[in-house]
């Protein structure tokens, strides 16, 4: 109870803290007259979600990256529903062949929630390294992976602390494939390349108009 003394106006706020997309914030109820005898006003508690119905099931996700009616799985099969609807088969193909990869490696199924941490993603990567995939093929399918947490993350369903890529030791870091740089002329190989066919002095495979 605080006095009534201390508030400064209708809406006073003790506390105030964001955790996901759930505000919380502590503060008086002053629902009741200012001419009342008592001498304080009870505390509130209020939960706020900026993205669909609030709920006791949201309030829970929110807070705890626990859900009885989502799950990780399905949010990934959103995606994938959304590039198909979009028109972007191939993109879509790609997320479900990246899904199908993450579950027969892990073991993670709908069963399993949002129960996703670094130790999981870890677990993945060392089996496609064990199937030989290529660093390129690897980042494809963690980059993948990442839209969907990010998605989990902007809907509450994980918290932003559970974020498990980055660059630091404790984070998923995403394999580059290999440069290509090595592949390309160089600028004064372009150059001599071309004198040579305005000289035609050299046979090329070049078919002309």
């Amino acid at each position: 109870m605080v006095s009534k003394k201390k508030i400064l106006d209708k809406t006073y706020t003790l506390f105030e803290e964001r955790v996901g997309i759930c505000y919380i914030s502590l503060g008086l109820d002053t629902r009741h007259p200012k001419g009342e005898k008592d001498e304080a006003f009870p505390l509130c508690a209020r939960f706020t979600i900026e993205t669909g119905p609030l709920t006791i099931d949201r309030i829970k996700t929110a807070l705890t990256g626990r859900s009885e009616s989502s799950f990780f799985i399905g949010v990934w099969e959103e995606i994938i529903a959304e590039k198909r609807k979009a028109g972007k088969a191939g993109t879509a193909d790609c997320y479900e062949g990246v899904l199908k990869s993450f579950r027969e490696i892990t073991g993670f199924g709908h069963q399993d929630g949002f129960a996703i941490d670094t130790p999981l993603i870890n677990r993945w990567v060392e089996g496609m390294k064990a199937r030989n995939f290529a660093s390129a093929t690897q980042g494809i399918h963690l980059r993948s992976c990442r839209v969907v947490v990010n998605r989990c993350i902007g809907e509450g369903y994980l918290l932003p602390k559970a974020y498990m890529f980055g660059k630091r030791r404790d984070k998923v870091k995403i394999p580059v494939g290999a440069s290509r740089k090595g592949w390309y002329l160089s600028v004064p190989q372009m150059q001599e390349l071309y004198a040579h066919w305005k000289k035609r002095d050299v046979d090329f495979p070049i078919r002309q108009k």
